[in-house]
């Protein structure tokens, strides 16, 4: 019984673990990402939560405001940076 507790939290912690990082597909998209906002693009769309959370956590710490806003199709995305930010204000 507690070899089977134990196996169970075992795999518990294993997926928490695993689904808590961004796919290579995933990291790959982030890297075209931050290209586009350092080409000035500032509008990104994406059908996916979960790149909506990898773009609001890189663009925090950044230096960038996060704007989302659900589309019919999934997520826009607008990334201010917090000095032009308080500028505008």
């Amino acid at each position: 019984m507690k070899k089977t507790a134990l196996i169970l939290g075992l795999l518990l912690t294993f997926s928490f673990g695993a689904m808590a990082e961004p796919s290579q597909a995933d990291q790959k998209w982030l890297g075209v990402v931050k290209s586009m906002v350092a080409e000035g693009k500032t509008t990104i769309t994406t059908p996916a939560q979960a790149r909506v959370d990898l773009v609001k956590d890189w663009g925090t710490k950044a230096g960038y405001s996060v704007t989302v806003v659900k589309t019919d199709v999934g997520y826009s995305i607008q990334l201010t940076r917090k000095a032009e930010v308080a500028l505008n204000k």
